[in-house]
């Protein structure tokens, strides 16, 4: 048997089908890491959806960094990063409650859709699928709108697991088709 080799059992296996497994098995793997950080992704949004809902509120946010940077801006009115926190925090409009909404439903679809992909649910695959590329070309759109290199690498994050998403779901539903003939 010269060039074949023997997996589980009586059931010879060209080299060829072999590498076909090992990518099979380093992509699901990757599928199952990008999906897991995607949703930790997600649980950050929903964090800091709740933190911007929360400093809006209160303006809790504001008398934080003013007391952190009260000391430094003491000793030295012009320091530039204490002063441009203070800036910054201090543009933060408290009705951005379209940033507030997007980040804490953003966040919630992403959780919840890579929680349902891990579980293998094959209805949360087109609905992935979908989200993943819809996020993906706004994502490019803000990019060529603005040049920012953060939106292009945030887009092929979500291509890639887009187009690992898809290779699952045709993996799961092949698992699935086989079982149904196998009973």
């Amino acid at each position: 048997m010269h060039g074949v080799h023997e997996v589980a059992g009586s059931n010879p296996v060209s080299p060829t089908n072999m590498t076909k497994i090992k990518i099979d098995r380093i992509l699901s793997k990757l599928f199952e890491i990008i999906v897991f950080f995607k949703g930790l992704e997600g649980v950050f949004e929903i964090l800091g959806g709740a933190l911007l809902v929360y400093s809006a509120k209160t303006d809790k946010l504001v008398q934080f960094i003013l007391k952190i940077t009260e000391h430094e801006l003491t000793q030295d009115p012009n320091d530039f990063l204490a002063n441009k926190l203070v800036e910054i925090v201090q543009s933060i409009n408290p009705g951005i409650s379209f940033g507030m909404v997007y980040l804490l439903a953003h966040g919630l679809i992403k959780t919840f859709l890579s929680v349902m992909l891990l579980k293998r649910k094959l209805w949360a695959y087109p609905l992935a699928i979908y989200t993943w590329f819809t996020l993906a070309i706004l994502l490019l759109f803000k990019f060529f709108s603005g040049w920012n290199p953060l939106y292009l690498l945030l887009a092929f994050f979500d291509l890639a697991t887009g187009i690992l998403t898809i290779i699952d779901y045709k993996k799961l539903e092949t698992e699935l088709i086989c079982k149904k003939e196998m009973n």
